[in-house]
């Protein structure tokens, strides 16, 4: 009994000396204890404020505070406050439009607590309504613009933005933007024609959430259709002709191009321009080239390429001219070929003597007579084609013979072996050919090409 008594003397002693910080699950009642007679109360969204008034007698150490949400009585301690002389609290743990009971109690310096009030019951007020007006502008690149109108209530101090994804079932925080008046938010660094729902929640300076706006949704901007029917020339002196069809986006501002020397490599921009056709112009003759073209339209959004380049070609070089015979005498030498390109207009026959070389042009037939020759001398011939824009093939292989004081046969074939074309049939005799010169300078090449990327409008 006597350890009985020490253990039990021991545990009274903790409690006097914890004071309130120890709260039976279920308290004594000490019925003579004085009792809170009427607990007033005042309610916000979030919170509710209680009011009493004191109990200063001695043995009082302060006050429990009970809670219920319900109709079943059913009460549990909200707080325990250690001090006698206060008379308010705010419980912060309650939730918005919601109903709540109250009531309280004194406890001594004994552990003993006095019966309850009487019940005080009060509703928080509901969460500030949706925002009126909301509207997600689509069709933006690589963006969505979402405007509102401000909220009435004086007490907002920002609006929280929330995304998902269209089809999705939850919502996720974007954004939250600072401040009553303010009435749009943009999300960037989307993806091109990509859709979301959108809704805002006005905030207040407690940090409670309004009801959810309506959900609104917008879609980015797509990228411009791409060019179709892009043709490429293959027939044009020193330059290549590009041609294709109009994009029907109505806000396209140019087109872009792009080339490579082959369609492996990378493609390289070169260009911009606002009309459907574009020309390379290059110094060279039957250099291809690989395209592929582009629209960008006002926002600085572009189509996508080709999935294969289109090759063009610069109109190439004419065939060399055969030289199949030389018919030499003391007085002159007698030079025939073959054309092999029917682009031929005219001709540049080039004869060296004495290391000395000389051109003699503008032979419209497919001989040539040379009697600028000494009886003796030897003379070597090659003969180069001219088409219509004044484009030289290259030299045909090169015969050479002496002048002698008897005329003597020096047929090609007994020199260097010429591939004769198919298309003609030239004997030993003085045929001559006279060529077509109505073509002749009726087109010039083109001027040389700048490397530069350039625009044209």
């Amino acid at each position: 009994m006597k350890i009985l008594h020490k253990i039990t003397s021991v545990c009274i002693l903790g409690m006097l000396i914890a004071g309130c910080s120890i709260t039976p699950k279920t308290p004594s009642i000490d019925q003579n204890l004085p009792t809170v007679k009427e607990v007033r109360s005042l309610s916000g969204i979030n919170e509710i404020g209680l009011e009493w008034v004191p109990v200063h007698q001695e043995n009082i150490l302060g006050y429990r505070i009970y809670r219920s949400s319900n109709n079943n009585g059913k009460f549990s301690l909200v707080t325990t406050i250690d001090d006698r002389y206060s008379s308010h609290y705010t419980d912060m743990k309650v939730k918005p439009n919601t109903t709540y009971n109250y009531t309280m109690s004194t406890y001594s310096k004994s552990g003993f607590e006095s019966t309850k009030s009487p019940i005080t019951t009060i509703k928080t007020k509901p969460r500030p309504e949706a925002v009126g007006f909301v509207q997600a502008i689509t069709n933006l690149p690589k963006r969505v613009k979402v405007i509102w109108r401000p909220h009435p209530y004086p007490n907002i101090v920002s609006y929280v933005i929330q995304k998902r994804e269209i089809g999705k079932e939850r919502w996720d925080d974007e954004k939250e933007v600072k401040g009553r008046l303010s009435a749009e938010y943009i999300d960037k660094g989307l993806d091109n024609n990509e859709a979301f729902e959108y809704r805002v929640m006005a905030k207040t300076d407690h940090g409670v959430l309004s009801v959810p706006s309506q959900a609104v949704s917008a879609k980015t901007k797509a990228l411009p259709l791409s060019v179709q029917n892009v043709v490429a020339s293959n027939n044009i002196p020193k330059k290549i002709t590009l041609t294709w069809d109009k994009v029907p986006n109505k806000d396209i501002l140019y087109y872009k191009i792009y080339s490579s020397p082959t369609s492996m490599l990378l493609y390289s921009y070169i260009a911009k321009t606002k009309q459907t056709k574009y020309e390379d112009l290059l110094n060279s003759n039957g250099t291809a080239k690989f395209y592929k073209v582009t629209a960008v339209d006002k926002d600085g959004l572009e189509s996508a390429k080709q999935e294969n380049g289109v090759q063009g070609q610069t109109l190439p070089a004419p065939k060399a001219p055969s030289l199949i015979d030389l018919r030499a005498s003391d007085s002159s030498i007698n030079l025939k070929w073959l054309t092999n390109d029917n682009r031929a207009v005219s001709f540049t026959v080039i004869k060296e003597h004495n290391g000395q070389k000389e051109l003699i042009d503008g032979i419209t037939r497919t001989n040539y007579t040379d009697r600028s020759v000494a009886s003796g001398g030897t003379y070597s011939y090659s003969v180069i084609a001219i088409d219509k824009y004044g484009i030289k093939s290259k030299e045909s292989k090169r015969l050479d013979t002496k002048a002698q004081g008897s005329a003597q046969d020096y047929p090609a074939s007994n020199t260097q072996s010429q591939q004769q074309s198919p298309t003609q049939n030239i004997n030993n005799q003085e045929e001559e050919i006279i060529l077509d010169t109505s073509k002749m300078n009726s087109a010039q090449p083109s001027t040389p090409k700048n490397d530069n990327a350039v625009e044209i409008y």
